[in-house]
C-alpha cells in the first residue's frame, strides 16, 4: 500500500482530517475496493483497541495490585504490535477469491478474541488463583489425634479421607451440634459442590461459640472467592481479623491487604 494512502488512513481514524479532506477520502474509497477494505480492517481493529479501557472499568475485579498489572498490559508494546502483526498478516489475503468477507472479519474477530483472552486471563486468573492458593480442605482437625471418644467423630474422619463425602453429609447419628461434626459435614458439602449446605453447616458453626467457631468464616469466605463475591469475602475476613487467635488469621490477614 501507498505511504499516502496509510498516512491517510491513520488520520481518517482518528478523526485528523478537516471535512474536505475526509469527504475527498471517502469518495476515494468507493472507487478503490482495496483501500475500502484496508481502511475497514483498520478501523476494525482501532475500535477493539479504543474498548481497552471500557472493558477494564467495567470488570468487578478490584484488587490494586492486579489491577495495575493489567494496566500495563493495556499500555504495553506486545500489545500494540500483536495487533500491527495482525492486520499485515491479514493483508496477504487480499488477492484470494472472496477476499473482502474474510478480509474484513477475520482480522477484526482475531483482534478481538486476542484482547479479549489476553486481558480475561490477567484479570481473572488472579481470582480464581486467589481461591486455589489458600482453599485447602484437608486442613481439618485430626479427631483421633483429639482422643474422640465417639465413634461417628472416628467415623466421619476416616469417611473423609476415603473421599466419601456423601456418607458424611448423611450421617443421622452423633451430636448435630458438635464442631467437629459441622466441620466435617460443612466441608463435606464444599467437595460436593453443595454451597448452600455447607454455609448452613458453616453458619452453625459461627453461631457454635467453640474454640472452633472462627473456622466457620475462613470456610464462608473460601466459598464466596470461589464464587467471585469479593466484597463479601472481604467482610467475612474482617471478622477474623478481630482477634489474633482466630483460625488462619494470618491468611486471612494477607487476603484482605490485598483487598484493599
Amino acid at each position: 500500500m501507498k505511504e499516502k494512502n496509510q498516512e491517510n488512513i491513520e488520520r481518517y481514524i482518528h478523526n485528523q482530517m478537516s471535512d474536505n479532506d475526509r469527504n475527498s477520502f471517502e469518495n476515494e474509497m468507493k472507487l478503490d475496493s482495496e483501500l475500502r477494505e484496508e481502511v475497514q480492517l483498520q478501523l476494525n481493529l482501532h475500535r477493539v483497541m479504543s474498548k481497552q479501557n471500557e472493558l477494564y472499568d467495567i470488570s468487578p475485579f478490584n484488587f490494586n495490585q492486579e489491577k495495575d498489572a493489567v494496566k500495563e498490559l493495556l499500555k504495553s508494546e506486545e500489545l500494540k504490535t500483536t495487533s500491527e502483526y495482525i492486520r499485515k498478516s491479514t493483508a496477504a489475503y487480499k488477492k484470494r477469491k472472496k477476499r473482502f468477507r474474510f478480509y474484513k472479519y477475520a482480522a477484526s474477530i482475531a483482534a478481538t478474541i486476542l484482547l479479549l483472552i489476553t486481558i480475561k486471563s490477567t484479570i481473572y486468573s488472579g481470582n480464581i488463583n486467589f481461591y486455589e492458593e489458600y482453599a485447602d480442605w484437608n486442613d481439618l482437625p485430626s479427631l483421633v489425634e483429639k482422643g474422640a471418644n465417639e465413634n461417628s467423630l472416628i467415623t466421619i474422619e476416616k469417611l473423609y479421607n476415603d473421599k466419601d463425602y456423601k456418607a458424611i453429609v448423611e450421617l443421622k447419628d452423633g451430636n448435630t451440634n458438635d464442631p467437629y461434626t459441622l466441620i466435617y459435614k460443612g466441608v463435606a458439602s464444599a467437595q460436593l459442590n453443595d454451597i448452600d449446605s455447607a454455609n448452613r453447616f458453616f453458619d452453625l458453626l459461627i453461631n457454635n461459640d467453640s474454640l472452633e467457631s472462627s473456622r466457620g468464616y475462613w470456610y464462608k469466605s473460601l466459598l464466596l472467592l470461589k464464587e467471585n463475591k469479593y466484597e463479601e469475602a472481604k467482610k467475612l475476613l474482617g471478622f477474623i481479623l478481630k482477634n489474633k487467635n482466630n483460625y488462619n488469621y494470618n491468611k486471612a490477614q494477607e487476603i484482605y491487604s490485598k483487598m484493599k
